[in-house]
């Protein structure tokens, strides 16, 4: 018995000593750029698994194989004939594999032929896009280029109404010898296809402004941007929470798509509260309150309420939306602000008039406000009437309305007053405004702004304070308290100035 045991227990441990002993493998790749050295390491499996214990035998093999994955892996950027140094070695915690990769020369294309065929063919979109392909004459021959030219070319045929379009030739030849690479593509665009019978699911406004709404129209080409800008203006007109547009290809005849839209009502009402603290009003609150919607016409209205130590402003405003509803409105509103800075007390209400109007990408706003004043500036004490007629003109971009990484704002305008003209004072008064934002990373982004502006009028103490110009604060010359910054009369007290340069 004790010699069974003995012998079983010599078997067990010959075994155990006939097995391949377990390392770990590390890998360096050395002579490529970044991308190129990520691209290889993927392509790896001794890379891709040296977290994992192997046998020496395996590791062996593994790295047999590596030179050839290293060749297909720079093939698909163009690279056919690198020159690879590999060395194994045995390191002290495990194996150190190491590949030395002399590049040469890429593969260049030689010939570059792209051909458009069908009813597309004289389509100058479609011909413009192929000059936007990432292929070019001489280029080093890079695989992903090359199947991100096909996608590209495609996508180009869709996205303007081509729906039937594919690539019926698509091919790479490689010749080794004259280490050239020949490309030939051919796409047959297939029929035009347009919009059809366009069918709105809503039942919130009435059909006459629906129709403004709608910007696609049948006959008009199908394509891919009419309908993100479609999906957009509704989203951006403020009367629906969600639009769903559906082309209807299924039941496209003589290649007209019909086209269905469903559109689901925001609430009619939205009421804003907040509360804060800035070092140019102090402690502030505010309340609003937004009907969006009053009746099948799209008549809507805000209500707002800004309380501060520095200001206080109520307003109220209607506004009417006209031909083009997403930028013509026609609007009334009125308003009163209670204001005590340093420098000047005023108590002020308008009621006005403004027309706006969509002039490409600018907006235009004519106006008519008719303001009264109370104000005291130094020892100025007085009550102003004006009737103001104004224009102005506003240019927005933004990559994201809420909170923009990237945008800017341009405003300038001119307003008037005449004593002839139910006024108490005559000016005329030059303004401009420049908003510039830029992101560096996520988490952070600049902001520039300019003002600037030029009044003329006979003597400063004509004007109330809301229209002179003074500055300091946060929004313009930080370090100096809210509106303390302007001309001084002579007893040094801060009366406003004609000109602002910020």
């Amino acid at each position: 018995m004790l010699r069974w045991r003995f012998d079983t227990l010599v078997l067990i441990l010959a075994l155990l000593a006939s097995l391949p002993a377990q390392a770990k493998v590390t890998v360096s790749v050395e002579g490529l750029d970044k991308e190129l050295t990520a691209a290889v390491r993927a392509g790896l499996t001794l890379q891709t698994q040296s977290e994992r214990e192997m046998s020496s035998r395996r590791i062996e093999r593994l790295h047999e194989l590596a030179e050839q994955e290293i060749e297909t892996t720079l093939q698909a950027f163009g690279y056919y004939r690198p020159a690879i140094d590999a060395r194994l070695e045995r390191a002290p915690e495990g194996w150190h594999a190491t590949y030395v990769v002399a590049l040469g020369a890429p593969v260049r294309i030689e010939q570059l032929q792209i051909d458009i065929a069908g009813p597309g063919a004289e389509d100058p979109e479609l011909t413009s896009r192929i000059g936007f392909l990432p292929l070019k004459l001489n280029d080093g021959l890079v695989h992903s280029r090359y199947e991100e030219a096909k996608r590209a070319l495609l996508r180009a045929a869709l996205d303007l109404g081509f729906l039937d379009a594919e690539l019926v030739r698509h091919e790479v030849r490689v010749d080794l010898l004259r280490y050239r690479a020949d490309i030939q593509m051919t796409l047959e665009t297939g029929a035009l296809y347009r919009f059809g019978e366009i069918e709105v699911v809503q039942d919130v406004l009435g059909s006459d402004l629906m129709d403004r709404l709608i910007s696609i129209q049948p006959g008009d080409r199908l394509t891919t941007n009419s309908l993100i800008r479609q999906h957009q203006e509704l989203r951006d007109s403020g009367y629906f929470s969600t639009v769903e547009i559906l082309t209807l290809r299924e039941q496209a005849r003589d290649f007209a798509v019909p086209v269905k839209m469903r559109l689901s009502p925001r609430k009619p009402n939205r009421y804003s509260f907040g509360v804060g603290y800035g070092t140019d009003t102090g402690a502030r609150a505010s309340a609003g309150w937004e009907r969006r919607r009053w009746d099948p016409r799209g008549h809507r209205s805000h209500v707002g309420l800004e309380i501060s130590q520095v200001k206080n402003t109520a307003s109220a405003r209607y506004s009417i939306p006209l031909e083009k509803p997403l930028t013509d409105q026609l609007i009334f509103s009125t308003g009163y602000q209670d204001e005590r800075t340093d420098t000047a007390l005023s108590r002020k209400a308008t009621v006005g008039t403004s027309r706006i109007f969509g002039r490409g990408d600018w907006l235009e706003t004519l106006s008519l406000d008719y303001q009264w004043e109370d104000f005291a500036v130094s020892e100025q004490a007085d009550i102003s009437r004006l009737l103001i007629p104004g224009v102005s003109w506003t240019r927005t971009t933004a990559d994201d309305p809420t909170y923009a990484s990237k945008g800017s704002r341009f405003t300038v305008g001119l307003r008037a007053a005449d004593q002839s003209l139910a006024s108490t004072a005559s000016f005329t008064q030059v303004y401009a405004s420049v908003k510039l934002i830029h992101s560096f990373g996520r988490n952070s982004r600049v902001v520039l702004r300019g003002d600037a502006g030029q009044t003329n009028v006979d003597r400063i103490t004509d004007l109330p304070a809301s229209l002179r110009f003074f500055a300091g604060g946060d929004y313009s010359v930080r370090g100096y308290d809210y509106q303390s910054l302007g001309p001084k009369d002579e007893n040094g007290e801060v009366i406003g100035g004609r000109r602002l340069l910020v």
